[in-house]
């Protein structure tokens, strides 16, 4: 009976020895289990913050040829001379805005006023001539009507009379020209606008031959502008009359001017093989802040799909081979989900110059997509 009641005893004294044991055992397990799931945490905190991601969103995507060109006006009136001489008079400047009709220079007259006087003197000559001749005619006709002078005599006078009068229309013809010669020493504007160059001085001697010697050239209107585009022929076919058109000058790098296709000319150029042609875009400059012979970069929008649903471009390539593109109609999206990152297979419609349209696929607006890394971390557990 002693021996029962001493193990009796002990088992009591042992109950929270157990106890207690079998708690701490419970702590450890937790503070183990807590510990992993902090690690796990962080470590996925970790990798998740390895990659740089971009929201998907609702809007427009577009796709746009880039080339460069030269602003000049539409319309450039070259004034020229008919006549040779020394410039007398410039009545112009750069710059200038003037009005049709308006005097801009003048050529010496002293010699197409000597050669209108010469003129009207030779004309005078032959109109005498001519008077004298027909006085002879008007003689011989009434002797030959009496029978005192031959067939022959009358003929002779009729054939001098016929010359006179042949004389006197070259005479009058020459007067004529000499006149339009000593107009032509007044160069007038042919157009209104304003004075983009000057090519000749007080003195110099302009040469009419051949070429019509330039002296002025004139804007119509500095308000309406264009671009000479060249396009090489592999992007030729995808630009179309009435498209639309952004552009930058150096001049002011942070304004952008809006424009559009007016021409695509089919004149090829070739040179060193290389085959382009000629676009011209139209370019409104109301403020005439543009100016002739600017170089622009232009940016012609040849597709454009307005309010759908979009993602970087770089969600597509950032995991693609260096020498890969993206599918033009199949691809995958690197989406953040609660586990890590999952590659999700979508269906592309326009692919843009920065953003891409998703036309379907398990994804929306607001998903946040894989479009990098940051430096160079290393990935941590990733869904599939």
């Amino acid at each position: 009976m002693d021996m029962e009641v001493s193990r009796r005893t002990i088992q009591k004294r042992a109950r929270p020895a157990t106890k207690r044991l079998w708690v701490i055992s419970v702590a450890l397990a937790s503070g183990a289990m807590l510990a992993v799931l902090i690690w796990y945490q962080k470590t996925r905190l970790h990798s998740l913050d390895a990659f740089r991601t971009a929201p998907l969103t609702r809007g427009s995507v577009v796709k746009s040829i880039v080339v460069t060109g030269s602003l000049n006006p539409v319309s450039v009136v070259s004034v020229g001379t008919q006549i040779s001489g020394q410039i007398s008079r410039i009545l112009t400047n750069y710059n200038e805005r003037i009005t049709a009709g308006q005097l801009m220079a003048e050529i010496d007259p002293a010699i197409y006023q000597a050669a209108v006087k010469q003129s009207r003197a030779q004309l005078l000559s032959a109109q005498a001539a001519l008077e004298h001749s027909k006085q002879i005619e008007r003689r011989r006709a009434t002797l030959f009507a009496d029978g005192l002078i031959s067939q022959q005599d009358l003929d002779e006078a009729v054939q001098k009379r016929i010359e006179a009068e042949a004389a006197a229309s070259i005479a009058n013809a020459q007067l004529s020209k000499d006149l339009s010669n000593l107009g032509y020493t007044k160069i007038y504007a042919p157009v209104s606008g304003v004075v983009l160059s000057q090519d000749v001085v007080v003195g110099q001697t302009v040469v009419a031959s051949f070429e019509t010697p330039i002296l002025f050239k004139i804007a119509e209107d500095l308000r309406r502008m264009q671009i000479l585009c060249v396009v090489p022929q592999t992007e030729i076919g995808a630009i179309k009359s009435d498209q639309r058109v952004t552009f930058t000058v150096d001049a002011f790098p942070d304004r952008q001017f809006a424009g559009a296709v007016r021409q695509v000319r089919l004149d090829p150029q070739i040179e060193d093989g290389m085959v382009t042609y000629t676009v011209i875009v139209d370019a409104p400059n109301p403020d005439r802040t543009l100016m002739p012979g600017m170089t622009a970069l232009v940016r012609i929008v040849v597709d454009e799909r307005d309010g759908v649903l979009r993602a970087p471009l770089a969600a597509l390539s950032h995991h693609s081979s260096p020498n890969s593109e993206p599918s033009a109609t199949h691809s995958t999206l690197r989406v953040l989900v609660d586990d890590g990152v999952k590659s999700i297979p979508v269906i592309l419609g326009l692919i843009g110059d920065e953003e891409v349209e998703i036309v379907s696929g398990p994804v929306r607006v607001g998903d946040h997509v894989v479009v990098g890394r940051n430096g160079s971390a290393s990935a941590g557990p990733q869904g599939s």
